[in-house]
């Protein structure tokens, strides 16, 4: 699964400058880093249904190493997946990254991407302001990579 999205990756990148990829703050994952990653989460093994939050999507592969790993965990059916992205020249490669781990994965994956940029949309919430949801959604799990940008030129 994870071998599949990385190659879809590669090819992205392979076609978009680096310039202009650094542009919009794409620094992709790689495949050791992504796996390393999802091994770093403790997963009760009594649990049925996680949710997750990737609150700076990307293409999908800290996704999709989450989901690999969760694969492993025979009590967990259902993967609520909760993606956001706010570069929109990656969505379609994101919409059908995630497309491939529905499809390969013997779990129920329900998946949703908000094409926002997380922090900015939650500003209200987080704050307690008028307007703001007084019960935000919760997650079971976090994926914390956001975008970054150092300012050197690579």
């Amino acid at each position: 699964m994870l071998d599949c999205i990385i190659e879809r990756t590669n090819k992205y990148i392979d076609s978009m400058p680096k310039k202009e990829r650094k542009k919009y703050g794409q620094f992709f994952t790689s495949k050791d880093t992504a796996r390393y990653m999802a091994g770093l989460y403790h997963i009760p093994v009594n649990q049925a249904e996680v949710s997750i939050l990737d609150a700076g999507t990307g293409t999908g592969i800290l996704s999709c190493a989450f989901i690999e790993k969760l694969e492993q965990i025979d009590s967990i059916q259902k993967i609520k997946l909760t993606c956001y992205e706010n570069d929109g020249n990656i969505w379609n490669l994101l919409r059908a990254n995630l497309q491939i781990c529905q499809e390969k994965s013997k779990k129920d994956i329900q998946i949703q991407i908000i094409t926002d940029n997380y922090i900015t949309s939650q500003y209200l919430d987080f704050n307690c302001m008028i307007g703001g949801n007084p019960n935000p959604e919760k997650y079971d799990f976090v994926i914390g990579n956001p975008p970054y940008e150092n300012g050197i030129d690579s």
